[in-house]
């Protein structure tokens, strides 16, 4: 699989027997190894590329809530054509698989912002509490979303005020999916 790899730092030596000893948390191994079991060899190539895409559909439409289509079609592009991005979205790094799940995850928070739920609140900690699956300083994100959680429910009006019950589980969303990376 060397010509896979290509020589990018997302993969520790090839062992032996073919196999590789992937670098990160679980989830991404995990992913790619779907992905070659499904597609093949060839899906390795382009696994993080498309990863990449979609990660930045997602920032693209979470930057479109607050600026006009036409900027956030900008910014999402000149942010993509950097040599950073292709960098990381060529090599298996885990980059472009937590940017997809901060973007999801910010649009799923604005959503439970504006409509004042705690179930999609709680669901936006589940998307962002992957990000611990995937890298191992997920962890501050999951303390920058219980920070900015706790800061919504504090601004909630007296008739908005979630039952305690709601509460705790938007607290303890991110740590279903985070807790799963330690192991």
């Amino acid at each position: 699989l060397e010509w896979v790899t290509g020589g990018w730092n997302g993969y520790y030596a090839t062992r032996a027997d073919g196999l590789l000893y992937a670098q990160f948390l679980h989830a991404f191994p995990a992913a790619l190894a779907a992905l070659r079991w499904v597609f093949g060899d060839g899906a390795l190539f382009y696994a993080n590329t498309a990863i990449f895409a979609v990660g930045m559909s997602s920032v693209f439409l979470l930057v479109a809530q607050f600026v006009r289509s036409w900027i956030a079609a900008l910014s999402v592009s000149i942010s993509t054509i950097t040599i950073v991005a292709f960098y990381f979205a060529r090599g298996t790094y885990s980059e472009p698989l937590v940017l997809l799940f901060v973007a999801l995850g910010l649009i799923v928070f604005y959503i439970g912002m504006e409509t004042r739920s705690a179930s999609v609140v709680a669901i936006a900690g589940v998307v962002i509490g992957s990000t611990a699956m995937v890298r191992i300083d997920g962890w501050m994100l999951i303390g920058g979303f219980l920070i900015a959680s706790a800061l919504l429910i504090a601004a909630l009006g007296p008739e908005e005020r979630w039952p305690p019950g709601s509460v705790a589980l938007v607290f303890v969303s991110p740590f279903v999916t985070g807790s799963v990376g330690l192991f």
